[in-house]
């Protein structure tokens, strides 16, 4: 049978059977697009799961303290504790320590105001925590010697804060009823980290 006998054959079943041939072909045409459709959605969680842990970086350490079971109180390290973390003879391979204390508090900027998660931490977070400065600086070792009272906005705090574009670097915020001077705002960062954070 030649090739030509075997396209007017097809042709002719075709042409006696339409609504098989019509069905058939939103069958096949349907099953690919979900196959694409689903591989694609697949491959973009994937990368977004991905991307959100690269960010968190594979070479990150957490302490934390052990609780004891019969204590009344929460177990805490100390500034003592960073210290010892970030002595090269103790731990040699620890690039940079941050430590870090939280806590959700009100700040003010005359009459705005927000709740959000304030973090108190050191100049080596910016590096660990892969932020980027949109304005200003971040801490610096001698604001911390001078015990400063400085503060580094996040993004969605400072548009809540400064709500009329007003530049914010030298301005006074009061955080539970302490002032701060902003001198520095973070780029908006995606993701569940440090979104909304003081």
């Amino acid at each position: 049978m030649s090739l030509f006998e075997t396209l007017r054959g097809a042709i002719e079943a075709i042409s006696s059977n339409k609504m098989r041939t019509a069905l058939t072909m939103l069958g096949i045409i349907i099953g690919v697009a979900a196959v694409i459709t689903l591989s694609s959605l697949g491959a973009g969680v994937e990368n977004m799961v991905s991307s959100s842990f690269s960010s968190l970086g594979t070479n990150r350490l957490v302490a934390m303290p052990k609780q004891p079971e019969d204590a009344t109180e929460a177990a805490a390290l100390t500034l003592r504790d960073a210290a010892a973390l970030a002595d090269p003879f103790n731990v040699p391979a620890a690039e940079r320590v941050a430590p870090e204390i939280r806590g959700a508090f009100r700040v003010t900027r005359q009459k705005e105001s927000v709740t959000v998660s304030v973090v108190g931490t050191n100049a080596d977070m910016l590096a660990i925590g892969s932020f980027d400065m949109a304005l200003g600086s971040f801490f610096a070792a001698n604001d911390l010697a001078q015990n400063a009272r400085v503060a580094v906005l996040g993004w969605d705090t400072y548009a809540t804060l400064f709500p009329d574009g007003l530049y914010p670097l030298g301005q006074s915020i009061v955080v539970n009823g302490t002032p701060f001077e902003v001198i520095g705002v973070l780029e908006a960062k995606g993701g569940m980290f440090w979104t909304g954070s003081l």
